[in-house]
């Protein structure tokens, strides 16, 4: 019997492939941006920065960035029905499903761009899908939920693919899976030391049951 009762998810990167849309969307407009274009080559070195270092990197003022996230935002909405589901994800789901645990969403982009990713089935096996509109704020929404819900702390996962998720997680007290697959490098998650590491959906099941401990 799995540990956890509820298992919420990060949706960019960790659900589905949506990084290359951002990365076309913003070299399209990046003088808009106010930001460099950004070299395709340098894309492995890029994944080994957290999102605070890759702010720096690209010279975008703290102050501009939330309109700069909100630009990506709507113009990921326009391009969503490019987004593909990770390989191993729905059978994922199910899987979850099937030993009783609750699913939910929590992501910086916007519930509709989730939904209109999802079949109506694939919908239903969420309980809740909630939406962070600041970067760095996950984990205000994280507890939000937690409390809303009445869970207990030690029973709730989160999974996520960036730096940010862990660093929420952490905050908030729970336990946290990093996957490999999404925008950051598998060399920088395990420097900010999560509870586990997934290299695909099957490890995170593994994690989930008890099968193995990463």
């Amino acid at each position: 019997m799995s540990k956890y009762k509820t298992v919420i998810f990060d949706f960019d990167g960790t659900i589905v492939d949506t990084f290359g849309i951002v990365v076309d969307i913003i070299n399209k407009d990046h003088i808009a941006f106010g930001i460099d274009h950004i070299d395709l080559e340098e894309l492995p070195r890029l994944r080994d920065m957290s999102i605070k270092y890759l702010l720096e990197e690209f010279g975008v003022n703290v102050l501009k960035f939330p309109s700069f996230l909100s630009k990506i935002r709507k113009e990921l909405a326009k391009r969503i029905y490019e987004a593909k589901i990770f390989d191993g994800m729905e059978v994922l789901f199910k899987e979850i499903n099937k030993l009783g645990i609750e699913q939910g969403i929590i992501t910086n982009n916007y519930v509709k761009n989730v939904t209109d990713v999802f079949s109506d089935e694939q919908e239903k096996m969420f309980k809740f899908i909630r939406s962070e509109k600041r970067l760095f704020g996950k984990h205000h929404e994280i507890r939000k939920v937690i409390k809303e819900q009445g869970y207990k702390k030690d029973d709730v996962l989160y999974i996520g693919d960036e730096v940010s998720d862990i660093e929420a997680c952490q905050k908030v007290g729970i336990d946290v899976i990093a996957v490999t697959w999404g925008f950051n490098s598998k060399k920088v998650l395990q420097k900010h030391k999560p509870t586990y590491i997934a290299d695909n959906p099957t490890c995170i099941l593994d994690i989930i049951i008890g099968r193995s401990h990463t």
